[in-house]
């Protein structure tokens, strides 16, 4: 009888044993092993450490997406029917990271082009660059895009509007009454008034810097 209560009160310390064995095991797993290493707190640590990128925030890559753009405009200014060099533009109005329309510079539909006709009105006029220009054939890249939009019934409210140039101050109150809140351009034009209506109008007018990718 002793016997048999001396290998009861084994068996039972063993299963006490076996169990706060099996208790501390859970309770070792349950705590994160970032607690117990500090692995979190090192890694944090690597991204101030020279030579070590920094992590990108979604708001980084909006420069990949100027760039595509930017891209896309110089690819339409190359539908330009423009007869000067150097003078062909291209638009493009974006939203939400979609296309909504496109324009490039050229003779209102029904009208025969400058390279049609040969010629540069405004070359033949001897007007400087920048003045008089509502006496040209073309219609401006950035108003065709803008007229495009209206023709086929796209809302391009509180979008951006790539151009490869920086817009006229004709363009720019169309730009300003049309939502567009934010334009980018590559090369300057000569008219300081486009930046004032767009200062006091709160559109965001910003160069691109970079280089065009290919």
């Amino acid at each position: 009888m002793c016997r048999y209560k001396a290998e009861a009160a084994v068996t039972h310390l063993c299963r006490l044993r076996m169990r706060d064995r099996f208790e501390f095991h859970m309770l070792t797993i349950s705590i994160p092993s970032s607690i117990i290493t500090g692995k979190t707190e090192k890694k944090r640590d690597r991204r101030d450490k020279p030579g070590v990128p920094a992590v990108k925030e979604a708001g980084d890559y909006m420069d990949k997406w100027d760039g595509r753009f930017m891209q896309m405009a110089y690819t339409i200014a190359e539908w330009s029917s423009c007869f000067r060099a150097g003078r062909s533009i291209g638009c493009v109005i974006v939203k939400d990271k979609r296309i909504m329309t496109t324009g490039y510079n050229g003779a209102p539909a029904g009208i025969r082009t400058c390279r049609e006709k040969g010629e540069c009105l405004r070359d033949r006029l001897g007007i400087p660059s920048g003045t008089r220009m509502e006496t040209c054939y073309a219609v401006h890249a950035e108003q065709n895009a803008i007229v495009q939009a209206a023709k086929l019934g796209v809302s391009i409210e509180n979008a951006t509007l790539y151009c490869t140039h920086q817009p006229c101050s004709m363009c720019c109150k169309m730009i300003i009454n049309s939502g567009i809140k934010r334009v980018i351009y590559k090369e300057g034009y000569p008219d300081e008034f486009t930046l004032e209506l767009f200062a006091e109008a709160g559109v965001r007018l910003e160069r691109f810097e970079d280089e065009i990718p290919h």
